[in-house]
């Protein structure tokens, strides 16, 4: 009879479990956002780029992680009520600048990364905010547009029973 640690194929398992599992699940995401789903700015005027930046790229977007199973509704409702709060209060001007950045900083760092460290979220969702952070921290209306951003993708995405998960 032979043992788990004979066969070479559970070699690899044993020594680490976490890469293999990955190997035998396949990631299906890739390990950057892809170019058309980063935007030089939210605050456009022309209705071409708005309907690319608030209808196109977050159904794309969604598309693609609807499709790798690697997003709970949930964990994306998450990140999204973690930013609600100091989004909406910046969009009613009920918060200096400020503060808005500092708590910004602060859903980045305790939700967005923790988040993604735990691999509650795929590192995906985290490169959208790496490559927007500079931006929403430069303006509040950047910010906003981030915000807005990140709503139109969790309404794409929808619910387990409206994708049929």
């Amino acid at each position: 009879m032979s043992r788990i640690g004979d066969d070479p194929r559970n070699r690899e398992a044993l020594r680490n479990p976490r890469r293999s599992q990955e190997q035998r699940k396949g990631n299906g995401l890739p390990a950057r956002l892809d170019d058309r789903f980063v935007f030089k700015t939210f605050r456009v005027e022309d209705w071409a780029q708005k309907r690319r930046l608030y209808f196109d790229a977050p159904r794309e977007l969604a598309d693609l992680l609807r499709q790798s199973r690697k997003l709970s509704a949930t964990a994306l409702r998450r990140v999204f009520n973690a930013y609600a709060p100091f989004a909406r209060r910046l969009a009613k001007e009920r918060t200096y600048w400020a503060e808005a950045q500092e708590r910004f900083g602060h859903f980045y760092v305790t939700t967005v990364v923790r988040q993604t460290r735990r691999r509650v979220i795929p590192e995906l969702i985290q490169d959208i905010f790496d490559r927007h952070r500079e931006l929403a921290l430069s303006h509040p209306d950047e910010m906003l547009g981030l915000f807005r951003y990140v709503t139109y993708l969790l309404c794409y995405y929808g619910d387990r029973e409206e994708r049929g998960d």
